[in-house]
């Protein structure tokens, strides 16, 4: 035993003294490999979870209502908040054990890197403090300004009108989020961004249908007024589209809710034959703009309309549609169900 330990002895200094230099090299070598990964993993950092070097810093991104994770990454990545849209989603699903993001407009005062923007995007942490407006499909301009009126404080509801008028038709309705100083540029922003992101979802079924954009939202305004289910939606298009083309007046009860604020039962002779470019009755064609604004099943109606022997329709107290193919047809059904 004592000459084993001595021999082991002996092969350690001989060990030492043949290879004792090497061994401060390999402490040099690992310091120079630890410093490397620290490096690479510092890289790897400012590229994937640093803020971009463009980050908008004091703006406002929106993600719209009912954006899939997919395209809430697409837009933050397409607005420099963020370089991977991958590791985005990875850091959402690892935060919220889902796949969704709570949608509205986020402010950006500073730069933010990865985690915090996937956490804000989780939780809804906007950046401001903000209030709700709800806009139903079909409201119009004047109405969309009343309710930004009512949650905004010292909105220029007039501002607005004014330069959402000639947009009519464009002012998606949705559940927007605004700041408390919202001013009528923004939202009106606001609203046009969301329609085009809206109408770009649909747009293999637009282009498919062939017809001018103007026209479909004009007709879609008239559409989202006078039907209620998709079903009878796609109905009363075909039938209206039918009329257009044959140079028939689209005789249509809803654009009196845009010149009078009248609904079917409460117009009268003197209405119908009033003088005015949204009346259908007196004027062939489309009207000038919208009569309201659409929502996305109201425009989708709109270009896949039904095709059917019909000419006319009419809503009855119930809110059944009945349809018909010749005038005389039409005379009965409104002297059966309108009385």
């Amino acid at each position: 035993m004592w000459i084993d330990t001595k021999r082991d002895k002996l092969q350690e200094n001989y060990f030492f003294n043949k290879y004792g230099r090497a061994f401060p090299k390999i402490g040099v070598n690992r310091k120079a490999l630890m410093a490397a990964v620290v490096l690479v993993l510092l890289i790897c950092y400012r590229l994937l979870f640093a803020a971009p070097a463009d980050f908008p810093a004091k703006e406002v991104v929106a993600i719209p209502s009912g954006a899939s994770l997919v395209f809430a990454s697409t837009i933050l990545a397409e607005n420099s908040i963020i370089r991977s849209p991958i590791l985005f989603r990875m850091m959402v699903r690892v935060l919220d054990g889902q796949t969704g993001v709570k949608a509205g407009d986020y402010l950006f005062e500073d730069r933010q890197n990865l985690f915090t923007i996937a956490r804000r995007m989780v939780s809804g942490e906007r950046g401001y403090a903000s209030v709700q407006a709800v806009v139903p499909e079909g409201t119009s301009a004047e109405g969309i300004a009343g309710i930004l009126g009512a949650n905004i404080p010292d909105f220029d509801t007039a501002a607005f009108i004014k330069i959402a008028k000639p947009n009519e038709g464009h002012l998606f309705p949705d559940t927007y989020h605004f700041s408390f100083d919202a001013k009528p540029e923004f939202v009106l922003k606001t609203f046009l961004d969301n329609f085009n992101r809206k109408v770009e979802s649909v747009r293999s079924d637009i282009d498919k249908f062939g017809r001018p954009l103007e026209d479909i939202i004009k007709m879609a305004s008239i559409v989202e007024e006078e039907g209620r289910t998709m079903e009878t939606r796609k109905m009363i298009a075909g039938i209206l589209w039918k009329r257009l083309d044959i140079g028939m007046p689209l005789q249509v009860d809803a654009s009196f809710l845009y010149i009078n604020g009248k609904n079917t039962f409460q117009l009268t002779t003197a209405d119908l034959q009033k003088d005015s470019a949204y009346n259908t009755y007196t004027r062939a064609g489309l009207p000038p703009t919208a009569i309201s604004n659409p929502g996305l099943d109201a425009i989708l109606a709109t270009v896949n309309p039904t095709k059917s022997p019909y000419l006319y329709y009419l809503t009855d107290h119930d809110g059944v549609m009945r349809y018909a193919k010749t005038h005389d047809e039409h005379v009965i059904n409104k002297a059966k169900y309108l009385k």
